[in-house]
């Protein structure tokens, strides 16, 4: 559904693809926000099929970067794309009181997030969850953030919604705040493989960060622990 970029279309599972192709029709006509409404109902779907799934992954790791990379108990956190707090948890009870929001498109994933805060009792520390449908950010309201997070953002967002996150998340950063971002990096061109992985050069985010509002930089000591069983799909350069 991006209308202005040039992509280069992969599919290396024909049957998958068909099975996504009826909700990606659905939202088909609207050319502002169709994509993330489709991928918004496929992680629906996924978190329905397997609620737990993310429960037992082990996204501690998004924490021991954050943290040594400067996080502090009392700054203000927002995870882009907070799935099920499977990171979030960790970082939550790490920061102070009140310190940290999460935003998803995907209803269920939130859902099952304030099942799994539950469960870890981390109410106590005043976690908030939104769900933010088409990505509209409206529940932040005027909330000013120390560092943003977006793991496994960028990888599913063609090239518009990447720019529309960008800007929309800008007002939200504080001027000496730090945006964290996760892409599938390539050499050359933009890649769509299936419908829902997307890969980039760092030529594209050289000239996009910059219109956005952003200095840009590639973290060289990131390294994502399940890039070596992605097969031509990985997280492995953090931005």
């Amino acid at each position: 559904m991006s209308t202005s970029w040039e992509v280069q279309q992969v599919v290396v599972d024909a049957g998958a693809l068909e099975r996504e192709r009826p909700i990606l029709d659905k939202y088909a006509a609207d050319k502002k926000s169709g994509y993330v409404h489709f991928y918004a109902e496929r992680q629906d779907h996924i978190m329905r099929a397997q609620p737990l799934m993310w429960e037992q992954a082990d996204k501690s790791f998004q924490f021991q970067y954050l943290k040594k990379h400067g996080l502090k108990p009392e700054q203000r956190f927002l995870e882009y794309g907070c799935g099920t707090a499977s990171a979030g948890k960790h970082i939550i009870d790490y920061l102070d009181p009140q310190k940290y929001v999460g935003v998803d498109i995907s209803a269920e994933s939130i859902r099952i997030g304030w099942m799994i805060l539950n469960k870890y009792e981390l109410f106590k520390k005043g976690p908030v969850l939104h769900v933010i449908p088409g990505g509209n950010l409206a529940p932040l309201m005027d909330l000013k953030f120390d560092s943003i997070w977006a793991q496994s953002v960028f990888t599913h967002c063609p090239p518009d919604i990447v720019k529309q996150v960008l800007n929309n998340l800008k007002p939200h950063l504080n001027d000496n705040g730090c945006f964290y971002a996760t892409i599938s990096r390539i050499e050359e061109g933009i890649v769509q493989k299936q419908f829902h992985d997307w890969y980039y050069t760092l030529e594209f985010f050289d000239s996009t960060a910059p219109e956005c509002g952003y200095d840009f930089e590639v973290m060289d000591d990131w390294v994502h622990p399940a890039d070596y069983l992605a097969k031509g799909f990985s997280k492995d350069t953090l931005l």
